[in-house]
């Protein structure tokens, strides 16, 4: 009976994967009721930079030097911030992580400039973030934060940073050959899905050591998550796959995975396509071999997932454009789903989103980056990140 159930769901992850030829990604306000720029012009402040795209830039909003304060920059003119903004003017942000006290993402930067790793309270940071760390990092993974630390991985390096900042740059765990998918920390290690090795890689919490190789196949881990010590990973064609003490098991084939979480009982996992719908499903880490209850497949690609134990959350990019580049401005949104069941039409947490990236959720809220007013799936310099209440 477990058996054909997951095979059911494997079939339909597995239909919503035939129909395009897509590539898998790993691994994010106002209740949907208006969109993201709305009301009056924001205040203006010179500030004496250079600047150039100041059609989106809310540092250069119309002109140079024209901060737009906390407001988003929608060609050439301010407008003042919506509700749940924790910071606005963000340079393609991504991969949220929560601590108790904290918000943390990777801002990958845009045309030529460096990465950053950026904090801010959850309370409000006044739109001035903290940078923790900043390089040229080469195609950085998401961030993970795990007892005090900051952990992320670039090309040949694996990085960690303190939560209270790294001057002197953060520290260098393990360097050697690696391209990196995801990554999830806990009390076991660092777990990295590496495409080179096509492998699941484990690394001691302190660095200082060459990893340890999990698992490996024809195709690297899309993303990874952890519950206890127990890590859960998606790869193309095999969406749901898990390593513990009795070794690694397949608990569900087929689909194309984007976004895996895990909230200590539950297992949530979220899929994309272009030509037919993507899902999101999930499963109680007990029985996920009986195979994940699929909550709706109106979804086109799921960006980001996460769960409470009562709903699930995730992040919707929407439909590409024609030219197979840009998005439909405004077709992105943050929705849940009630674990047990929402008929397959999920609540709009936030709607008329560009973009919408990784999402996390905590005791009260649900956290996310977004592109701002950019349509440009390849960066932004006006991305956001946001809250709404749950």
């Amino acid at each position: 009976m477990r058996a054909r159930a997951a095979a059911r769901f494997g079939r339909a992850l597995a239909l919503a994967a035939a129909a395009c030829g897509g590539s898998t990604s790993a691994a994010g306000p106002d209740g949907g009721a208006a969109p993201p720029f709305d009301g009056p012009g924001a205040s203006v402040v010179q500030v004496d930079t250079g600047c150039d795209a100041t059609q989106t830039d809310p540092h250069n909003c119309g002109g140079c030097g024209i901060d737009c304060e906390g407001g988003a920059c929608v060609e050439g003119v301010c407008s003042s911030p919506p509700l749940g903004v924790l910071a606005s003017g963000q340079q393609t942000p991504v991969g949220i992580a929560l601590d108790d006290a904290n918000v943390y993402w990777m801002n990958l930067g845009i045309s030529g400039s460096a990465a950053q790793v950026m904090k801010c309270a959850k309370t409000g940071c006044g739109n001035a973030p903290t940078v923790l760390a900043s390089a040229p990092w080469s195609a950085p993974t998401r961030l993970a934060v795990y007892g005090g630390t900051v952990y992320w991985a670039t090309e040949s390096v694996l990085l960690s940073c303190s939560t209270d900042g790294c001057p002197a740059g953060p520290t260098v765990l393990s360097s050697g050959a690696l391209q990196p998918t995801d990554i999830a920390v806990g009390d076991a290690g660092i777990y990295v899905g590496d495409s080179i090795q096509h492998a699941l890689l484990v690394y001691p919490l302190a660095g200082g050591a060459n990893p340890t190789a999990l698992w490996s196949s024809s195709a690297a881990p899309a993303a990874i998550a952890l519950g206890g010590t127990t890590v859960y990973f998606a790869t193309t064609g095999v969406s749901l796959l898990s390593c513990g003490a009795a070794g690694c098991a397949t608990i569900v084939s087929g689909g194309m995975p984007t976004a895996l979480a895990v909230d200590g009982a539950n297992v949530y996992i979220g899929t994309e396509t272009s030509m037919s719908p993507g899902t999101v499903a999930w499963c109680p880490e007990a029985s996920c071999a009986a195979g994940p209850k699929l909550l709706t497949s109106r979804v086109t690609y799921c960006a980001g997932i996460a769960g409470d134990g009562t709903n699930l959350y995730f992040s919707d990019r929407g439909m590409a454009g024609a030219d197979g580049g840009s998005a439909f401005s405004g077709l992105g949104r943050v929705a849940k789903c009630p674990l047990a069941g929402c008929t397959g039409n999920p609540t709009p947490v936030a709607g008329f989103v560009n973009l919408p990236q990784q999402i996390a959720v905590d005791g009260t809220t649900v956290y996310w980056t977004d592109f701002g007013s950019s349509t440009n799936p390849s960066g932004t310099m006006d991305g956001r990140v946001m809250t709404a209440s749950k």
